[in-house]
């Protein structure tokens, strides 16, 4: 009797749980289908596209360094981290500059990041500079 007791009260917990997140899956459904009706894309499918050109220049099994201009803890940073993650899967990102390529965000504050003199630009995509560290 009482683990009915108990499974009964999970379940109205996690019912609870599910209910609240039925406003937030209505809202996504609005935006996705006003969007499919105009005949749009997705948000943020274009920077997907654009960030994964980047995998023709990174070898495959490498990890890839990052730095950021963006402020630690920021949404900024995490955001960019996270796009640029997902794009270049499986391929490992690290936020350093160990790697012999280092990605810099954004590419125009490269100069102030990187020691120019060290790293010779490979491609830049929507403000994201590849470079690879010379002498390696």
């Amino acid at each position: 009797m009482r683990k009915r007791i108990g499974v009964f009260v999970a379940s109205l917990v996690l019912l609870r749980c599910a209910w609240d997140s039925v406003p937030r899956m209505q809202l996504t459904w609005h935006v996705w289908s006003r969007l499919r009706h105009a005949h749009r894309p997705a948000p943020d499918t274009s920077r997907d596209s654009e960030y994964a050109s980047l995998k023709r220049f990174i070898p495959p099994d490498s990890a890839v360094g990052l730095v950021q201009a963006a402020r630690s803890g920021t949404p900024e940073r995490e955001r960019e981290y996270y796009f640029l993650q997902y794009a270049l899967a499986p391929t490992l990102i690290e936020p350093s500059t160990e790697p012999t390529l280092v990605l810099v965000c954004p590419s125009s504050a490269a100069a102030s990041l990187i020691d120019p003199a060290q790293y010779a630009t490979v491609t830049l995509v929507d403000e994201v500079g590849l470079y690879r560290r010379l002498g390696r």
